[in-house]
């Protein structure tokens, strides 16, 4: 993706999920901030030349999905293949704020909420107390600041 095109599209999921947030649409917020790291993991992976196989042969003609982005993420932060993932670059930087199974972890727990929010059903308006939800979108704001190093 062109950088003003990326830089658009980040400002706008960075301000639709403080602005959601405001006003305590939390489970929303989370799931605008997952884009938000989606878009950088994918920046980050297209930047470093990251590919995909099927089985043991690459397979060029796969591209980057949700399904894969706790695999794309791990890849990153370790700078080895993981799962379908070929590649992952220079790795994130030992100061990161997450290792690389923390952050696997924490992309596929935001990937399920995710998924809730645009797809699940409702029993509740809000399925987390304000302190989960800002724990949650902390795990987005830490794997987005470590990507964001790879870019």
């Amino acid at each position: 993706m062109k950088e003003d095109e990326f830089l658009a599209l980040t400002d706008r999921l960075d301000n639709g999920a403080t602005v959601l947030q405001g006003g305590g649409a939390l489970l929303q917020a989370i799931a605008r901030r997952y884009y938000l790291v989606y878009a950088y993991a994918a920046q980050a992976a297209e930047k470093h030349g990251v590919g995909f196989r099927r089985g043991t042969l690459a397979n060029e003609d796969r591209r980057m999905s949700h399904q894969v982005l706790p695999d794309v993420v791990l890849a990153l932060y370790a700078a080895r293949n993981s799962g379908p993932v070929l590649g992952g670059g220079p790795g994130i930087i030992r100061t990161s704020r997450l290792d690389d199974r923390t952050a696997y972890r924490y992309v596929d727990l935001l990937q399920k909420d995710r998924k809730f929010a645009d797809y699940g059903g409702v029993s509740v308006r809000e399925p987390y107390d304000v302190v989960t939800a800002e724990e949650r979108l902390g795990w987005a704001n830490h794997l987005v600041e470590d990507l964001r190093s790879l870019i």
